[in-house]
């Protein structure tokens, strides 16, 4: 006998006996036979197990729940026949791929009862705790099957970790998958040929709502950790790459896609879809977004946009996603050929391209665009660059095109910083650019600067200060047409070099249950340049109000002029503010609905003054760049009291309510205010996170204001008539309440009031003050305002799955409702469907008439992935 095969049949012998053992249906324990090289390229073992064996030749048949492990993959089949020669696998009957991952994470009680309810997650407890904050926390170790294969069919070698499938069910993640054949690599990833995909699990059964049907497409599961902690619905589990793909609803197919590709970060394919009709604006549009993920480490995610918008032309556009562990930088541009860029100024064209019924200042173009590019660089671990330059095209570009950013961004920056973090201070130079001329910005060119927090010299003796100097320059924005008052109501350029250093002092003393903390302080700022022209308060509210860009303001602008040379200027302050602090306790007060394990009230009354005494120069003459040029003669003291509810919440102090009330009173009389300043109150009432309400209201005891300001309703004035306020002493109030009383029950409202009032704000240089209306000017004017929204979110009843809800915002003084709508949202197994009926309305036209538009809306996501959103929107003229 060859040596050759007394080896084989001694090496057959060895295995043999290996299997009468590990196949035993006495032993649980699996025995290992062979190795193979997993992704990350360590060695894994093999173990398997089965009822029954036979050795035929160099094969070994395996008959009965044969299993086969390997990491943390699991085989089983019916049967299984073993060949020790080219060591591959043939498995027949009911054969089955699972991958499991386990992974440790934290939950909240509630997560944590929810969580063991899931039936695709195994949640094991191994500990609990409180967080920072006072929440009690369950430490949790959770199983979930992130991979699943079924075949009737599959071959596999033992060497490489390949696996070939045949007539294939499989579920990765979120989405199921049918089809003809599935390759496993030994890299983990999935090669797939005639395959259809879905979030819907009735696709294995082939009764799917809608499907993804490609000739070849391929799956590589992700490598990052993920568990029921860090899950979230629209994030998918793997990377995905078809091709020759169509999109099937109901099996009919209905769009054909060359290829589609979808992050391990993203849920939807990295792709968006919106469909819908924009009105008056837009007209009937379609929004395509695609997403791609190019690296890993470092970051790098690119997404192309293409829009196209009936009244407006194709859109076009990327976003640029790069992060490194020491920087993130994000890169934006989308631009469009505006067809008719003044469609949202009027509903009648004006072919003529001139200004519509809002009396515009500003030209806008047909090419519309707009270049973003942002970074924030860790260089050091103190030292940290941020800068970002914005160029837009035109002052409406994104209230045109990005609505919901233009809300939060009127005026989007450009600067650059660099700040250096020491041990008792922080160096910085910061730059802020002017490169979109129909913006009015402050530029500084550049600042530097030098924050001393405060702390302690010697002897109690505390410090505080700043120092900043630079080149500053104020731009107004240029108008492409003037009022039609002619030129002189234009603002002009104003410039110069600044130096100014603040030095605050502190002395704390206790005395008894009294805290006293005098202070003094004292200001240097130096100027290049200066106006011998005198700028009031009222001069510098007339040039924000001539720089407005709608309208015809009809105000006489005075301007600084260029003759007032260098100028050196003293400021100083010396103040005190005066606290105690009262409190009393209920140990044993608990209730489970407001959050309540034991109570604490605490009484801080205070009393704050400050003295400014007269400047070495008058702010009249010094150029506005902020509000350290406008320091003049103060002299005023703040009486304030503040009342806090305290509870526990784990080991922490929770503040359960809070209120504050402080009313200031002036030695001096300013212009158009007397001695006694304004009284404001702010209310904060927090128990849970399913109750909250605030309330801030500032009054004005001294009666500088008028208060008989009456709104416009079409061509004449609301007089008294109904919802019209005129309160004699209310200067601002705004109310907020959100309660979710019931599961799927919530209720909120809103009501906003603003009188028509000029505001005297009360300044230190030394001293944090609260504020119902925070500003860096001296004198503030608000313009009338009442507005009450509200809205109810129920469930229906009819069906646990059908939820609705019901929201308006009416404006009081135009007496006209500016939206109004009722929608449902509805579950359908793998779709999210919601409805919406509304009514909008508006003012406009020479005589300010009411306009209403009724809409409908109606929108379709996947529930396993809501970033694939359908959906279409018809508005009624």
């Amino acid at each position: 006998m060859k040596t050759t095969t007394l080896l084989r049949y001694m090496t057959a012998a060895f295995i043999l006996c290996c299997f009468a053992f590990v196949f035993s249906p006495a032993v649980t324990d699996a025995a290992p036979f062979d190795k193979i090289m997993n992704r990350q390229g360590a060695v894994e073992r093999i173990d398997s197990t089965a009822d029954s064996y036979e050795y035929i030749g160099s094969n070994v048949i395996a008959r009965g729940h044969v299993v086969i492990h390997f990491g943390t993959a699991l085989l089983t089949a019916d049967k299984a026949i073993f060949n020790l020669d080219a060591q591959d696998v043939d498995l027949s009957g009911n054969v089955t791929y699972t991958v499991r991952v386990t992974t440790p994470g934290r939950l909240s009680p509630k997560e944590y009862d929810k969580a063991v309810r899931d039936p695709y997650r195994i949640i094991r407890k191994t500990g609990a705790g409180v967080d920072d904050n006072g929440k009690p926390y369950i430490s949790v170790s959770t199983t979930k099957t992130s991979t699943y294969l079924k075949a009737e069919r599959a071959f596999f070698n033992m060497k490489s970790g390949a696996i070939l499938f045949k007539d294939f069910t499989l579920k990765e993640g979120v989405l199921y998958a049918t089809g003809a054949r599935a390759e496993r690599r030994n890299d983990g990833s999935f090669n797939l040929r005639d395959v259809r995909f879905s979030t819907c699990n009735y696709l294995i059964d082939d009764h799917d709502h809608y499907a993804l049907s490609a000739k070849k497409a391929m799956i590589l599961p992700s490598r990052s950790k993920s568990g029921i902690f860090n899950f979230k619905a629209d994030k998918g589990d793997s990377t995905i790459l078809t091709q020759n793909t169509f999109l099937e609803l109901w099996g009919v197919p209905v769009f054909w896609f060359p290829a589609l590709y979808k992050a391990p970060e993203d849920g939807s394919f990295g792709g968006r879809i919106e469909i819908g009709d924009g009105g008056n604006d837009w007209g009937f549009y379609v929004k395509l977004s695609k997403n791609f993920h190019i690296l890993d480490e470092p970051y790098l995610n690119v997404n192309v946009l293409a829009d196209f918008y009936e009244w407006r032309g194709f859109g076009y556009g990327t976003m640029v996603d790069f992060v490194t562990p020491e920087s993130s930088t994000d890169l934006f541009f989308y631009g469009i050929r505006d067809k008719r860029p003044y469609r949202s100024f009027d509903h009648k064209h004006n072919l003529t391209g001139d200004w519509q019924i809002n009396d515009s200042r500003l030209a806008i173009p047909k090419n519309r665009y707009e270049f973003k590019l942002s970074n924030v660089t860790h260089i050091t671990n103190r030292l940290d660059f941020r800068g970002q330059i914005d160029v837009i095209s035109d002052y409406n570009f994104l209230n045109d095109f990005f609505s919901n950013r233009y809300r939060s961004e009127l005026e989007p920056p450009t600067f650059l910083s660099l700040e250096q973090q020491f041990d008792r201070f922080t160096a910085s130079i910061y730059s802020t650019l002017r490169v979109n001329d129909f913006y009015t910005t402050v530029e500084r060119l550049p600042e530097m600067r030098l924050d001393f927090q405060r702390q302690e010299l010697f002897a109690n003796l505390y410090y505080q200060g700043e120092t900043t100097g630079g080149y500053y320059r104020t731009k107004w924005r240029d108008f492409d047409r003037d009022t039609i008052y002619g030129n002189r109501k234009t603002p002009k350029d104003y410039d110069a070099f600044r130096f100014d250093s603040l030095h605050m002092f502190y002395y704390p003393i206790k005395l008894f249950n009294i805290n006293i903390i005098p202070r003094a302080g004292m200001r240097f700022t130096a100027y290049s340049q200066t106006s011998k022209k005198s700028i009031t308060s009222t001069d510098l509210t007339d040039m924000f109000r001539a720089n407005a860009v709608d309208g015809q303001p009809n105000v006489f602008v005075k301007n600084y002029d260029d003759d007032g040379g260098a100028k050196f200027r003293f400021a100083g302050e010396l103040g005190v503010e005066v606290n105690t602090k009262f409190y009393r306790t209920w140990q044993d007060l608990k209730s489970e609905f407001f959050g309540l394990d034991g109570l604490r009230h605490v009484v801080v009354p205070y009393v704050n003054y400050t003295f400014i005494p007269k400047p070495t120069v008058s702010a009249k003459h010094l150029y506005y760049f902020d509000e350290i040029d406008r320091i003049s003669k103060t002299n005023f003291v703040r009486l304030g009291l503040v009342n806090r509810l305290q509870t526990r919440r784990g080991n922490n102090v929770y503040e359960w309510f809070s209120l504050e009330t402080y009313w200031d009173c002036f030695v001096y009389k300013a212009e158009g205010f007397n001695h006694i300043g304004d009284f404001g109150t702010i209310l904060r009432f927090r128990p849970t996170q399913d109750l909250t309400l605030s309330v801030a209201a500032l009054f004005d005891l001294g009666q500088t204001n008028d208060h008989d300001s009456l709104p416009q309703r079409g061509n004449r004035y609301a007089d008294d008539r109904p919802g019209v306020s005129r309160w004699k002493y209310l200067n601002r109030l705004e109310a907020n309440f959100s309660w979710k009383f019931a599961p799927d029950w919530r209720i909120y409202m809103g009501y906003s009031y603003n009188d028509d009032y000029v505001q005297r704000s009360a300044f230190s240089m030394g001293s944090t003050l609260s504020a119902v209306n925070a500003t860096s000017l001296f004198y503030t004017a608000y313009e009338r305002g009442q507005d009450f929204t509200g809205g109810l979110e129920f469930p229906t009843y009819i069906d646990p799955k059908l939820t609705g809800y019901i929201r308006f915002d009416y404006d009081v003084d135009a007496a006209i409702m500016r939206d109004v709508a009722l929608g449902f949202k509805r579950n359908f197994h793998c779709w999210l469907v919601q409805f919406e009926f509304g009514r909008k309305g508006e003012r406009g036209g020479k005589r300010n008439n009411k306009r209403y538009d009724n809409y409908f809306a109606v929108f379709a996501s996947l529930t396993a992935m809501p970033g694939i959103q359908f959906g279409q929107n018809n508005q009624d003229d």
